[in-house]
């Protein structure tokens, strides 16, 4: 595909969208997506993927609002697409095309963190929320960022959690009101007096004093050892706690892996033994169990030079078969995290399916 295709496919779609055209759109979509391309220049292609994943969010809004339709699952993988098309931004090259990746990564990141937020995945979007911003200040993520804290505030069980995410998305709004000339009239209506953030704005600053807030950095943790410190450190730091916390800030407060269960009430079966009234917490217990362990293991491996050899392997002959492939104790670590997180997946469709009681038990080894 030329610049001038590209051009052309960019500004019909763009059209298309603005008219709300949905015939010609899905034509159009149909005709590009069943070619394949070859681009002259990786921005182009990050360009073209990043159009079609427009297309696709028009025709979400148009052909469905269900959080599990098909344009809204296109939509995030032509964004998934198009941000690893995107080229890393090199020192060495023009300061223009370096603004052109970080521009066109900005928009990316963006409309998938807006997305993934559609699909409820309001903790998945913010590392996309914050590259965003990162980027350029980008007013767009800065407010929708902020609707998503808002989200999250009003989602969570716990007070503290959420007034604490009351703060961000009211650090997050007056960002956007710093940022507002960047945005275009109808996308400063939830900033302006009478908009949805400024009503929370004024809500905020009537509710609660930001001095309130300062005790989530100032708690200390206390630890047990010198590796203690750096593994919760590093667990804090790559956003790996099952803490909401964790996601929006890295302060000792966040140290803890708190999700749980959410509350319910069952009528209890007195024959049964506690093991089996407790099934479900204990089923929820196994996953947090198998996750931490999985986490401690890459951690624990990050550090293990990568051509150290170990004793655990040490005896048997080993067969060169000129594959050249590594089989020390890092190696061996990481693929038993790749099997203890995959297997998370299993376990937690096996709990769901019981707790929402979705399989008779007689039809487990059926295929679907």
């Amino acid at each position: 595909m030329t610049k001038n295709e590209l051009d052309e496919f960019s500004e019909l779609a763009d059209k298309y969208i603005i008219n709300t055209d949905h015939t010609l759109l899905v034509a159009l979509v149909e005709k590009f997506t069943k070619r394949d391309f070859e681009f002259s220049h990786p921005l182009y292609k990050a360009h073209y993927l990043y159009c079609l994943g427009n297309c696709y969010s028009e025709l979400y809004k148009y052909r469905s609002t269900e959080w599990y339709s098909t344009d809204l699952m296109n939509a995030i993988i032509y964004y998934r697409k198009a941000l690893h098309a995107i080229p890393k931004a090199d020192w060495k090259e023009h300061e223009i095309n370096r603004q052109a990746y970080n521009n066109l990564r900005s928009m990316v990141e963006t409309n998938l963190a807006n997305h993934l937020s559609s699909q409820g995945r309001a903790l998945c979007c913010i590392p996309h929320y914050d590259k965003a911003i990162s980027l350029d200040n980008n007013p767009v993520a800065i407010m929708s960022k902020a609707n998503n804290e808002l989200f999250l505030g009003q989602s969570l069980c716990d007070n503290g959690h959420s007034e604490y995410h009351f703060l961000i998305a009211y650090e997050l709004v007056n960002k956007g009101i710093e940022n507002i000339d960047g945005l275009y009239p109808d996308q400063r209506i939830p900033l302006e007096e009478g908009g949805k953030l400024f009503n929370f704005k004024k809500w905020f600053e009537g509710t609660f004093q930001i001095s309130a807030f300062d005790y989530f950095k100032e708690y200390n943790e206390e630890y047990t050892s010198k590796k203690h410190k750096q593994y919760l450190e590093w667990c804090a730091r790559n956003k790996l706690f099952l803490n909401d916390l964790n996601d929006v800030c890295e302060y000792p407060i966040a140290y803890q892996d708190v999700f749980s269960l959410p509350s319910f009430i069952q009528s209890l079966n007195s024959s049964l033994a506690m093991h089996e009234e407790l099934a479900y917490h204990g089923n929820y217990d196994e996953l947090k169990n198998d996750y931490c362990y999985a986490r401690y293991l890459i951690f624990s491996s990050k550090d293990i030079p990568n051509e150290n050899s170990h004793l655990f392997n040490s005896t048997f002959q080993h067969v060169d078969e000129m594959s050249h492939s590594i089989n020390n104790l890092k190696v061996a670590q990481l693929k038993s995290v790749f099997i203890a997180v995959y297997s998370l997946f299993d376990k937690i469709a096996f709990l769901i399916s019981r707790f929402f009681n979705l399989n008779d038990l007689k039809h487990d080894k059926k295929s679907a």
